[in-house]
């Protein structure tokens, strides 16, 4: 009997003399590490192919990766939003595994596992996490991010937890997808749509004659069909991270022009006055960007470097005020090891944050910036008001 017909997450795709059996799984579903184990096993394919890149893959090879991970390199290159947003994602599917008592990306830790005991190769498809997360972050709007935070998080409350896996493993959680797709169409593009181009045209490069392939059940569909239509892609183009939008250009760009502005209209009316002015601006963005960081605990040279520089990233469309201050409390207090490994536990509790020394960095990024940002507009229209 074949798999086709034992299992309905096993689909059977011969193109261009190689087979590949699509195994669709759900990340937190122990149904899904039995079913990888038992294909690999019975079909004794050439290679094994998974839905993991590079960095995902060490993640859970080699449990002393976080040990190289040099946070203020990721600070400085701008990636501490992205990888925070891949904490917040990974803390989600721990948050189901952890309802039905499994183990979070089981059934990729048995792909690995399995290939390694039949001696197949293993192929990592997926594309760098880092590269989606930075894609979907550029291409969501302003209102859409924070948003997209608590949807994580609410999506399966209503659900029933002694129901959960039976809900993961019907057709019912299509519909989840879809509904994905309707509220945030750019998510849905770059989360499943461009990975299932992605991991198909990896497939296609694979000069294995027999492949299992483990992915999440979201992307069968697309990965069938595209490798059915043969259609050629670029992988490079698949890699690109696209420009920022012209909103978010023209509000980076606007909004130190007009302080900058209002700034040399006020001295020009009157340099006694123009100085109080500015002196009141100063202590408006730097005091708030200072009082916020305060909130995050931050070490007193974090704090007084937010003050410092929170005019800094006030007047510039690339810098932030949230960036300085991260940096600082990273260097004062370097995150280790374990704060990485226990980040995806640690972020669900408010208190766990603040002991969290990464999770707290990216705290006090955002306290910062949030600081400074209304500081800048409370003394903008100050400098505004006094001006007419």
């Amino acid at each position: 009997m074949s798999f086709e017909s034992e299992n309905k997450n096993v689909e059977k795709i011969i193109v261009s003399n190689k087979t590949y059996y699509l195994v669709g799984t759900s990340h937190i579903s122990e149904n899904s590490v039995k079913l990888v184990k038992e294909v690999i096993e019975r079909v004794q394919p050439d290679t094994v192919s998974i839905e993991l890149d590079k960095k995902r893959y060490e993640k859970y090879t080699n449990s002393n990766q976080w040990g190289n991970t040099d946070i203020i390199k990721i600070i400085k290159e701008k990636k501490l939003v992205v990888l925070i947003s891949n904490i917040v994602y990974s803390a989600y599917q721990k948050k189901l595994a952890n309802t039905k008592g499994t183990t979070q990306a089981g059934e990729l830790i048995q792909a690995i596992k399995s290939a390694k005991e039949i001696g197949a190769n293993i192929q990592l498809i997926d594309r760098d996490i880092q590269v989606t997360f930075k894609r979907m972050w550029r291409h969501l709007s302003f209102l859409e991010k924070p948003k997209l935070f608590m949807t994580f998080f609410t999506e399966f409350d209503d659900i029933e937890q002694d129901k959960l896996e039976e809900y993961l493993e019907s057709d019912s959680f299509d519909k989840v997808f879809i509904s994905l797709s309707k509220k945030y169409p750019s998510l849905y593009q770059d989360m499943i749509t461009d990975r299932d181009k992605y991991m198909s045209t990896k497939l296609k490069n694979n000069s294995s004659q027999v492949n299992v392939v483990v992915v999440g059940k979201a992307h069968m569909k697309g990965i069938k069909e595209k490798l059915e239509k043969r259609t050629e892609l670029s992988l490079d183009n698949l890699n690109e991270i696209p420009p920022k939008k012209l909103s978010t250009k023209l509000l980076e760009f606007s909004l130190p022009a007009i302080i900058i502005i209002l700034l040399v209209l006020s001295l020009v009316s009157g340099f006694e006055v123009g100085v109080s002015q500015l002196l009141k601006w100063l202590v408006w963005n730097g005091g708030l960007a200072a009082l916020f960081t305060c909130f995050a605990l931050a070490n007193p040279l974090t704090i007084l470097t937010s003050f410092i520089m929170a005019p800094v990233g006030a007047l510039s469309p690339v810098l932030s005020v949230g960036m300085f201050s991260a940096l600082m409390e990273a260097s004062i207090k370097k995150p280790t090891v374990n704060d990485f490994m226990n980040a995806q536990d640690d972020i669900s509790s408010i208190k766990s944050i603040y002991k969290n020394r990464l999770l707290k960095v990216g705290l006090i990024f955002v306290l910062a910036s949030a600081g400074g940002a209304i500081g800048n507009i409370i003394g903008g229209i100050e400098l505004f008001k006094n001006l007419i």
